[in-house]
């Protein structure tokens, strides 16, 4: 039976982003990345890394025109 992590340690996020611990450790110092601190040791839940990632997401060219065809034709009617 598989179990499914849903907290990750810091090490554990630098496995599952592929992200370095230094890297890591920065964004937490600047607030960059979701994370929780209690009794002063640092977790990250699954979801919200998922979620931050997502959020981070470069449009395509493709994309970037579709949405500004889709805006201008608003416009238009």
């Amino acid at each position: 039976m598989a179990i499914i992590k849903t907290l990750f340690s810091t090490k554990e996020l630098a496995e599952y982003t592929g992200y370095s611990i230094h890297s890591i450790y920065y964004m937490i110092k600047n607030n960059t990345i979701p994370y929780y601190k209690p009794n002063r040791k640092v977790f990250f839940k699954k979801d919200d890394i998922d979620n931050w990632i997502d959020s981070e997401k470069v449009m395509s060219k493709k994309e970037i025109e579709d949405l500004a065809s889709d805006f201008v034709n608003s416009k238009n009617n």
